[in-house]
């Protein structure tokens, strides 16, 4: 027990650079700690509205007690893909492999810290979705003391058999994938399945109430014999039955026992299969291709990008939706796209346009990762035989060409779909390009002065590090606080007005950036040990 919990508080310790924060400045974690509060409010507050349109759906045929059902498969369906392409990396493929073997420590100790580590982290993700559910839950349903022990109980143990699944499956994708060349295209497609079910559950929510409605008896049927963990949730809080809540949590930890029981048994062995990988034997010696120092680093930097999963995903999804919304405006009705954005005639459609293309452009930054996404190879690239500057260009490349020819050509789409006109669509097109340039400056600065080498996984560098989240929420404060000034004075100043103003000011910005890379930057690229 004292090695686990040992293997526990040093993970968490790595993985949220405890031991530097007293290297930080007092006014610099006062600052994170608003921005983590604010992100951890807005989640919270998101997922209260979805709450409590279900409740009230629910409420409408008196099925309040189906209603948590519901949500705990959405929380329990989402620590579920999330652990898939986790699984591998934080299991499997830690970079403290080599070191915890060699040490006198079993393998149940290595992989049951892992394991909870895990479930721990799924448990945060839980909370935002659980917790809203819980509250909007005791407005329509009077509940005693004991409501409020039960649902922590059974929250409690929510992620485990997720993560026990999601692991195995993980596994096996794993190991299979790991004999072809395509492993990562693989997960990289998984996650956007992930994503897409998602998408489509949102867009699809009143088809699915409805269906849960006319079908009730025959989905009962389904949890009892097909997702039996939910059925016991539902006897436990629509009948207070405590026989099921023991239940539940004897099967909770005995499966998780069992899982790491049997997968520890042959732990050294699994770690081997998953570092295999395919090579070709026929190597035939071809004629040397030179390139230029900016082409070189650039494919450099297009071959890390994706041989990471998690890395593409993460920074390429609000690409990729730009791109459907631009399809989609082809085979849709427009005043039927109009109606679904909320706004009034193709007029208002163009600064719902602009603001989406500046919230994509900074969301879609792979500079917030790029120097820590280097890790154990990071002093290889300051032994380079090149500047610091070539190595920023090579990375702020990438970045624009994720971009860039996306948002290019949906715009031109869009020009056509909503009929802008000649003057709307280059005021975008010099929209979206600043805006790409002064985002991925941006995220490169924040990494420059957050770097995180000795993140154990790409997953904690890309998700979990403290310049993404620096380098996504600051500006998007920052575009929904300008949003907010345009409403309040829009009777004073034209759309065209402001945006000038606006491309003014990050043209500024996006000077400063330059001036900040070329001095601040190449020194602090060098001190980065």
């Amino acid at each position: 027990m004292r090695e686990l919990i040992l293997l526990l508080k040093t993970r968490f310790i790595n993985t949220c650079n405890i031991n530097k924060l007293h290297t930080i400045k007092k006014s610099k974690l006062l600052l994170f700690g608003l921005v983590a509060i604010y992100i951890v409010f807005s989640l919270l507050f998101t997922f209260y509205i979805y709450a409590e349109e279900a409740a009230k759906f629910f409420d409408q045929y008196q099925m309040m007690s189906f209603m948590l059902i519901i949500f705990f498969f959405v929380a329990s369906f989402a620590t579920f893909m999330f652990t898939i392409y986790n699984a591998k990396s934080a299991m499997f493929n830690a970079a403290d492999n080599d070191l915890l073997i060699s040490m006198p420590i079993k393998p149940s100790i290595i992989l049951g810290s892992r394991l909870i580590y895990i479930t721990l982290w799924n448990l945060l993700t839980a909370i935002f979705i659980m917790v809203p559910a819980f509250m909007v839950y005791t407005n329509y349903v009077d509940v005693s003391f004991s409501y409020y022990i039960v649902a922590f109980v059974v929250f409690l143990f929510l992620p485990i058999i997720p993560t026990i699944l999601a692991s195995i499956i993980g596994y096996i994708i794993a190991y299979f994938t790991s004999k072809s060349n395509v492993k990562n295209w693989v997960e990289i497609i998984i996650s956007f399945i992930f994503i897409g079910l998602i998408y489509y559950g949102m867009v699809k929510i009143d088809v699915i109430l409805n269906y849960i409605v006319v079908h009730i008896e025959d989905l009962k049927n389904i949890l009892k014999w097909g997702f039996y963990p939910l059925y016991l949730i539902n006897e436990i809080f629509n009948n207070y039955n405590y026989l099921s809540l023991i239940l539940y949590v004897f099967i909770n930890i005995g499966l998780f026992i069992i899982f790491t029981y049997l997968l520890s048994t042959n732990f050294k062995n699994i770690i081997a299969r998953l570092q295999e990988n395919k090579t070709k034997a026929n190597y035939v010696m071809g004629h040397l291709k030179t390139r230029s120092i900016a082409i070189t680093l650039y494919f450099k930097e297009l071959k890390r990008y994706l041989s990471s999963p998690i890395y593409v995903f993460n920074t390429s999804f609000g690409v990729i939706l730009l791109g459907i919304a631009a399809l989609a405006s082809i085979f849709y009705d427009k005043e039927q796209l109009i109606n679904i954005l909320g706004a009034n005639g193709t007029s208002s459609v163009y600064p719902l346009l602009i603001t989406g293309l500046i919230f994509i452009a900074f969301l879609s930054s792979t500079t917030s990762s790029a120097i820590s996404i280097e890790r154990n190879n990071y002093w290889v690239l300051k032994m380079l035989p090149v500047s610091p500057r070539d190595i920023f260009k090579g990375k702020i490349l990438l970045n624009l060409s994720l971009i860039l020819p996306v948002a290019y050509i949906s715009i031109l789409i869009f020009y056509f779909t909503f009929g802008l006109t000649i003057e709307q669509l280059i005021i975008a097109i010099i929209i979206v390009t600043i805006s790409s340039l002064v985002s991925t400056k941006f995220g490169l600065l924040v990494n420059l002065n957050f770097p995180k080498l000795d993140a154990i996984s790409d997953v904690e560098i890309v998700k979990r590090s403290l310049s993404v989240t620096i380098a996504i929420l600051v500006p998007m404060v920052i575009i929904f606080g300008v949003s907010g000034l345009y409403s309040s004075i829009e009777g004073l100043m034209s759309f065209k007005t402001f945006l000038i103003i606006i491309v003014i000011l990050m043209t500024g910005i996006n000077f400063i950036e330059y001036i900040l890379l070329k001095t601040w930057g190449t020194k602090r690229f060098k001190e980065i040990n």
